[in-house]
């Protein structure tokens, strides 16, 4: 017998910020504008900071992931001097979570359109270090990992 329910696909965006989560949600949903009217309808976005996140989460994997991968920071054409002083993190460590969930869409739409939104929050944000963030989905084989654009 065949599924009826179809499942919604997800991904997640994680970055650091000094913004505060109210200015953090007008960021998100008005670089959330850029995304295709069709597609809006489908997508739902969720925004909180990283500890109630991980309050919340019942995803060990994910929480792994959160835990253990190593970030490292990019840096404006100007202030790559600066590279050679930092040190990795980890996503845990940063203030925000976003979460996608597209309506009848694979966990590729959910990170696609997050990376439409993310593009609209980087460009918000005005340091010269570029705020660390990573996308992360569940691939194919039904792990996590960093979401990245087919067209680079």
């Amino acid at each position: 017998m065949r599924d009826l329910v179809e499942k919604a696909g997800e991904a997640y965006a994680f970055y650091d910020s000094g913004a505060s989560i109210d200015d953090m949600l007008k960021i998100v949903l008005n670089a959330a504008t850029k995304i295709p009217k069709k597609d809006i309808a489908r997508l739902r976005l969720s925004l909180s900071e990283m500890v109630d996140f991980r309050e919340s989460c019942e995803d060990l994997e994910l929480l792994h992931v959160l835990d253990s991968v190593p970030t490292y920071p990019a840096f404006r054409q100007g202030a790559r001097r600066l590279a050679n002083q930092v040190k990795s993190g980890r996503m845990k460590d940063w203030k925000y979570a976003l979460r996608a969930e597209y309506d009848r869409g694979t966990n590729e739409d959910a990170g696609n359109a997050l990376c439409t939104v993310m593009n609209g929050v980087y460009a918000a944000q005005s340091s010269h270090m570029l705020f660390p963030g990573e996308i992360v989905g569940k691939g194919d084989d039904g792990k996590y990992s960093r979401w990245e654009d087919p067209e680079d």
